[in-house]
């Protein structure tokens, strides 16, 4: 029960709160316990002018031989945002996006995304972060999905910008993707709806997904390698911008090995992989485009089973999946190593949240058997492969 001893509060709330339900009906305000004589006169002759005017109706009631107010509500629309010198939210939501809708090249899903837009605007509610009358960052967060969007459709492997190039450049403003990354991205899928595979990636995931990283990822790798003809030197890994990776030469690979943490990774090409018969790639998480590139670029080399180890949670499983499909794409099939419902089992300890269902486009992914064991458990349970010593695949993955 939303009580006042002011009528400008009162009247403030009734035009929030009909700018927040879109409608009228059934809006109520009481009086409250006023302070003074003279502060309750003042809001009721307030209040009988507006009674007069028929912005308000008020309900009344004797009470104990007294004429009581009991509550009040609305009446016409017009003259109460007249008496307080207010513009309806749809108004000023139409109007500031006027301009918006008539930016060139928008994207075809634009006006649908805008018209959500005004709605919430409307009723005074943020969209995706993004406040009432914020135009200029919706102006730029439109700019910057765009551009994403041209993104997917450049020819190469090894596109790589980082976060403020790529604001600059299609912005003027370096920092706009750092301050409204949620906004970019969900105006992003919503341009492109057709990114269903990668609708459940993390923002700055999907940002690397497209090239653009906050900052520039270099490939590190382990093995038996040649750069420009020339043999590199026996050391346990090397590392190199990843649009260098057409120097390279695989010299020998007996399998290949894509590691998501680099303590992980380090210690697999120290302790494993001593004698360099296999290619271990670290992917830095959820690898970048450019990283990506050189990986698919490397394993194409050779001709030998092709493993990822990562972590056994929700993200490590995305980022296998991620990597399953893009390597599909040029023939190759990904193997998970370690990362199994058996050693979940073994190792695992209580996870804070339980596992989301195996996603429709997963249901043929070597990953589905462990995602579905997962979201099956009553309590949920997952595993960083840190907690792990580093195996050899195929060995590890049979004794499993």
């Amino acid at each position: 029960m939303r009580r006042f001893t002011d009528i400008v509060a009162l009247v403030d709330d009734l035009l929030s709160r009909v700018e927040e339900r879109g409608e009228a009906r059934r809006l109520l305000a009481y009086p409250g316990d006023f302070r003074s004589v003279a502060e309750e006169d003042a809001f009721l002759a307030g209040l009988r002018s507006l009674e007069v005017d028929g912005a308000l109706r008020a309900k009344r009631a004797r009470v104990d031989g007294v004429n009581t107010l009991v509550h009040v509500t609305l009446g016409d629309l017009d003259k109460l945002y007249a008496f307080r010198k207010r513009t309806p939210a749809a108004a000023m939501s139409r109007s500031a996006l006027r301009p918006v809708r008539d930016m060139p090249e928008l994207p075809d899903a634009a006006p649908t995304v805008l018209d959500a837009i005004e709605a919430s605007w409307s009723r005074n509610v943020a969209w995706s972060g993004l406040r009432q009358g914020e135009v200029d960052d919706l102006v730029a967060a439109i700019k910057l999905a765009a551009a994403l969007g041209r993104l997917r459709g450049q020819a190469g492997e090894f596109v790589s910008v980082d976060y403020r190039t790529f604001s600059r450049r299609n912005t003027g403003d370096s920092k706009a993707l750092e301050r409204r990354t949620r906004l970019v991205v969900e105006l992003f899928r919503r341009f492109f709806p057709e990114i269903e595979a990668d609708r459940g990636l993390e923002d700055a995931d999907l940002l690397a997904s497209l090239g653009v990283e906050r900052f520039a990822q270099p490939l590190l790798l382990g093995g038996t390698l040649a750069i420009d003809g020339a043999p590199l030197p026996a050391t346990p890994f090397f590392g190199l911008p990843a649009d260098q990776v057409r120097r390279l030469t695989v010299e020998k690979a007996s399998y290949v090995l894509l590691v998501e943490n680099y303590a992980s990774f380090v210690r697999h090409c120290r302790e494993v992989n001593g004698h360099s018969g296999g290619l271990i790639i670290y992917t830095g998480g959820f690898p970048a485009r450019a990283v990506l590139g050189a990986i698919v670029s490397l394993i194409s080399q050779s001709v030998c089973p092709v493993f990822h180890w990562g972590d056994i949670d929700l993200g490590g499983l995305r980022i296998f999946a991620h990597l399953e499909r893009s390597l599909a794409g040029v023939g190759i099939t990904l193997l998970p190593h370690l990362m199994d419902p058996a050693v979940l089992d073994k190792h695992g300890s209580s996870a804070d949240r339980s596992m989301t269902p195996l996603p429709a486009h997963l249901t043929t992914s070597l990953i589905g058997p462990l995602w579905t064991f997962m979201a099956g458990l009553t309590r949920p349970v997952e595993l960083e492969q840190e907690e792990l010593d580093p195996a050899m695949p195929g060995q590890a993955d049979a004794a499993a």
